[in-house]
């Protein structure tokens, strides 16, 4: 499924979208399900790249997305060959010196592991992913919730 296409599906549930905490390859930002998100916009940039937007001010590009599910509990995009979330400290005004980002990108060697390396300003991560490991998760804990509670 193309970028565009995504984009087009996403929008169309806009209203009804999760809001959510954000997962990008198994690392929270923030605590679980301490953060809420809530995505505004939806968008494609040189036909593979899938940009949401949302109410803070942020923006999540994910490059090459598949396998992508969408409902009021999560949405979750299980590859990518990349995504980068970009923020502002949260407060502070939306300048420069207060933009932050997570880039994080998919790496095979020899033995055809992946690796994900992630750059936070300016520190660089590189660790084995796990195969199963959605690239994007924002979800809210209310389908946990939900099957949780007594009928």
């Amino acid at each position: 499924m193309s970028a565009q296409v995504v984009a087009e599906e996403l929008r169309q549930q806009l209203p009804d979208l999760v809001v959510g905490s954000l997962c990008m390859y198994g690392e929270w930002f923030g605590r679980p399900f301490d953060n809420q998100h809530r995505i505004v916009d939806v968008t494609v940039e040189d036909d593979d790249i899938l940009v949401m937007s949302f109410s803070e001010g942020e923006a999540l590009r994910v490059w090459s997305p598949e396998w992508v599910t969408a409902d009021r509990f999560e949405l979750r995009i299980d590859h990518a060959r990349g995504v980068r979330w970009d923020w502002y400290s949260y407060g502070s005004p939306h300048t420069e010196e207060h933009h932050k980002f997570i880039d994080c990108r998919i790496q095979s060697d020899e033995s055809e592991q992946l690796w994900l390396v992630s750059v936070k300003g300016s520190r660089r991560l590189r660790r084995r992913l796990g195969a199963n490991v959605p690239a994007v998760s924002i979800a809210n804990g209310l389908r946990r919730e939900l099957a949780d509670s007594p009928d």
